[in-house]
């Protein structure tokens, strides 16, 4: 296809929203190629004079070679000009190549600067992955450009932002799930990653114990909600139940991109990692007052932060016991709905501490100067 339109000396794609009817478009038959009669036809469209239709003419027709024999995805002629001699330019032009096919013109390759791109792209490339970077604060590790571009969407869809498009492709292996996450980890403005795969040449139990690798050999610092489907599905979540990671699971796709905008916007700084070492931590109030000592488990990762009142408490939390003890040295009366039922099940009982933070907000049973670390 080829697109051109009179109003040089700005980008097309605000020609195209601005004045619509001022771009030109020729479609070109890949067997066929371009034609003469569609050069002269382009030319025609772009006002050249009947003395210029010539040399338009031969340009179009050479550019279009080049782009088939150097196997570009895109040329782009920026400005055309006409000189007082009568002949047609491309004053200046930008390539873009098919990194596919790149091994078939390794003097092509050799002229990439990679001071000119992204460090992340860069780092990426090196292990066979498919990167881009953007704007945004989740990022996203998919198989598959198609999914990637869907699990972007329905994060936009809930009110979030990617961070990336990044796609493993099908027959990742653990070495480059670990390589992913560590280029999601160096955007700084990642607040949380979602993992969505859908296993079919992909394996979801490669993954998950590229998962559990990344996350035991680079400290990941953010909330992490994985998703998972397809082949060795159950053998994945087993194994990722069994890492002691604390991640976030999800049912369906759109359960894990609410979770994950949920997860960004209360992001806790702390590291996801398992602290073999950390044991007691007192907790103390403001106004004097020190709860009962906090016990982690060699596999607890939590580590709650709380600022003025219950309902403001962060934490990826997988030891209930340490909410049990921290609800309860709040000194709300709604502790006493978890204390009353010790046999809840950890979704349950998230569930009722969820509840109760909110309970202590609206009734203000907890004081605004209590603060308090566990």
């Amino acid at each position: 296809m080829i697109v051109a339109s009179t109003e040089g000396g700005v980008e097309i794609e605000t020609v195209a929203a601005k004045s619509p009817e001022k771009i030109i478009r020729e479609p070109i038959d890949p067997l066929a190629g371009l034609q003469p009669y569609q050069a002269r036809k382009l030319a025609s469209q772009l006002g050249f004079e009947s003395s210029q239709l010539k040399n338009a003419s031969k340009l179009f027709e050479g550019l279009y070679r080049t782009f088939i024999a150097y196997d570009c995805s895109m040329v782009e002629v920026n400005p055309l000009v006409v000189t007082n001699k009568g002949e047609v330019l491309a004053l200046d032009a930008k390539f873009n190549f098919d990194d596919n096919a790149l091994y078939r013109h390794p003097e092509i390759a050799a002229m990439r600067d990679v001071a000119e791109e992204d460090p992340r792209e860069v780092e990426a490339s090196k292990h066979g992955l498919n990167y881009i970077g953007l704007d945004g604060d989740i990022a996203c590790l998919v198989n598959g450009a198609g999914l990637a571009m869907a699990t972007m969407d329905i994060i936009k869809f809930y009110g979030g932002e990617p961070a990336n498009f990044l796609d493993v492709g099908g027959g990742a292996t653990e070495e480059q799930v670990t390589e992913a996450f560590k280029v999601l980890i160096a955007d700084k403005h990642v607040k949380a990653i979602l993992v969505n795969i859908f296993g079919g040449i992909m394996k979801v139990d490669i993954i998950a114990q590229g998962i559990i690798n990344a996350a035991k050999s680079i400290k990941l610092s953010v909330p992490l909600i994985v998703r998972l489907e397809g082949t060795n599905v159950e053998k994945g979540k087993q194994l990722l139940k069994e890492s002691g990671l604390a991640l976030i699971a999800a049912d369906d796709l759109a359960d894990a991109a609410q979770k994950a905008v949920a997860a960004a916007a209360t992001a806790n700084p702390k590291s996801q990692i398992p602290d073999p070492k950390v044991k007691f931590q007192n907790c103390k109030m403001e106004e004097g007052r020190e709860t009962t000592r906090s016990r982690r488990s060699n596999v607890s990762v939590c580590r709650i932060e709380c600022e003025h009142s219950l309902n403001s408490c962060r934490g990826a939390v997988s030891n209930a016991e340490d909410v049990r003890q921290l609800v309860r040295a709040s000194g709300s009366v709604a502790a006493n709905w978890i204390e009353a039922d010790e046999a809840l099940s950890k979704k349950d009982f998230l569930m009722r501490v969820k509840i109760c933070r909110k309970e202590a907000k609206e009734s203000r049973l907890i004081p605004a100067t209590n603060r308090c670390r566990a």
